[in-house]
């Protein structure tokens, strides 16, 4: 499909004489790729909900603990703040219950026969690494995240500082831009037979540049181009 969506729009009678038509026809290349692999790229499969594995009790429990809590909130019932928090009680227990059999479950279901109680045990034994605290410039601690992001940005500032010129105007250099074809290098001419190599070594796993073309897009041109 990407070689008959290219073959079908492509173009080849392109005029390249001036550096505003390679512009162009490089840009017209580009945006048929794309077009061409996003036309035949499959569109990707939905993905299903995770089934709810929660209890059918603790579910009901949940659902009766938020109509009592609503009921509190719109009334504010002494009455209805009682019911509300024995439920929430009774919901905590359940959970507690419920996370303390699936514990329980887990460690008996451990065997040294299949590796399960060595996974478990090397999980344990991995260290923690802690994010250490970040000291502002007055020796005070920032706390949320936005004085952390205060104290990172002036120390970027502090330390990225350009570097002091005594010369800070230089009439050869501010030339120097302006000067025309400035380290010019002249094209070497190329075969077919060069483009091919060039794309049989291409490496496939590399990321696209901005253009968004991958190495295996390019693998997969028509040979006519």
């Amino acid at each position: 499909m990407f070689h008959a969506c290219i073959d079908e729009h492509i173009n080849l009678r392109l005029r390249i004489k001036e550096c505003a038509e390679l512009d162009e026809a490089t840009q017209y290349f580009t945006t048929l790729l794309q077009a061409a692999a996003w036309h035949s790229t499959p569109p990707p499969r939905a993905r299903s909900k995770p089934a709810d594995n929660t209890a059918f009790h603790i579910r009901e429990l949940i659902a009766e603990k938020r109509r009592s809590r609503g009921r509190w909130q719109r009334s504010r019932n002494q009455g209805d703040q009682l019911i509300y928090n024995c439920i929430k009680k009774q919901l905590q227990t359940a959970l507690r219950n419920a996370n303390n059999g699936t514990f329980e479950h887990y460690l008996t279901s451990l065997s040294p026969s299949d590796n399960t109680l060595w996974k478990a045990a090397k999980r344990l034994k991995r260290p923690q690494i802690s994010i250490p605290p970040i000291r502002k410039a007055d020796a005070s601690w920032a706390k949320s995240d936005d004085e952390k992001a205060v104290a990172f940005a002036d120390h970027l500032k502090q330390v990225f500082t350009p570097n002091h010129s005594p010369n800070l105007t230089d009439a050869e250099i501010s030339a120097f831009p302006d000067v025309p074809c400035q380290m010019f290098l002249s094209i070497n001419p190329y075969s077919p037979k060069d483009i091919v190599r060039a794309l049989a070594r291409t490496n496939v796993r590399k990321a696209p540049g901005y253009d968004l073309v991958s190495g295996k897009v390019l693998k997969e041109l028509p040979k006519k181009l």
